[in-house]
């Protein structure tokens, strides 16, 4: 008969083994770079158990590196403690590595332009550009509010699909546009009749996307309401 303790410790090793076989299984590209130098070893499967810490023991290895992502057994960090072995972390070439669809969303606002002139929008994106922000446009023929529906629409799938950071529209339908942003989760819209409306903070201040309808707002007001909004995004 087995006491509590090593009842305890048989469960231990046999769960151990269960959940080592299975992540082997599902992850069979098994990772290790071994430094014959130092004696150690960088091991950058999902889990550490007793049963790998005692094979790099006999295997004359002193240093364990693991990847963030590792997790080690109470069983594997008292048998490492017990033979003073050492066990450092050390981030993989994936994980210093930001994923590339938040570069892109990070740097990059759409512009959706219908009823405006070009010098509104060139002002518009030399505006953005001296924020460091990258100006994906889509300029459609005035007066075809469905075709701005579905722009508007694809922006808001962009934003929350983290593809774009932030969206403009700028329309004589700007409030009608805005309603239908709202319909999607994550879309922060804000409608900017002024440029007090930017100055506000509360609602175009947090927006990530933003309607102007440029006929009621003005082309001397535009380069300020876009300078103030884009400061509020870095």
């Amino acid at each position: 008969m087995y006491s509590p303790a090593e009842t305890e410790k048989l469960i231990q090793t046999i769960t151990e083994r269960v959940v080592h076989n299975i992540l082997g299984a599902l992850s069979p590209a098994l990772t290790m770079v071994a430094d014959a130098t130092t004696q150690s070893i960088f091991w950058q499967n999902k889990l550490l158990t007793e049963g790998d810490a005692a094979r790099f023991f006999q295997q004359g290895i002193a240093t364990i590196q693991i990847s963030s992502q590792t997790l080690v057994t109470p069983l594997a960090q008292d048998f490492l403690l017990s033979k003073k072995m050492t066990l450092e972390h050390k981030a993989t070439i994936a994980e210093l590595e930001p994923p590339s669809n938040r570069s892109i969303a990070g740097n990059t606002i759409a512009l959706i332009t219908g009823s405006c002139s070009r010098t509104e929008v060139e002002t518009i994106k030399s505006v953005l550009a001296g924020h460091k922000y990258d100006v994906l446009e889509n300029r459609l023929t005035r007066g075809f509010t469905s075709e701005l529906r579905r722009a508007t629409t694809q922006v808001c799938r962009q934003i929350q699909n983290e593809e774009i950071r932030a969206g403009i529209v700028i329309d004589e339908a700007a409030f009608q546009l805005k309603r239908q942003a709202e319909k999607y989760e994550g879309i922060r819209s804000a409608m900017c009749w002024d440029i007090a409306c930017a100055n506000a903070g509360e609602e175009s201040g947090n927006a990530n996307m933003i309607f102007i309808n440029n006929r009621l707002l003005g082309f001397k007001k535009l380069e300020k309401l876009i300078r103030i909004w884009a400061l509020s995004l870095n």
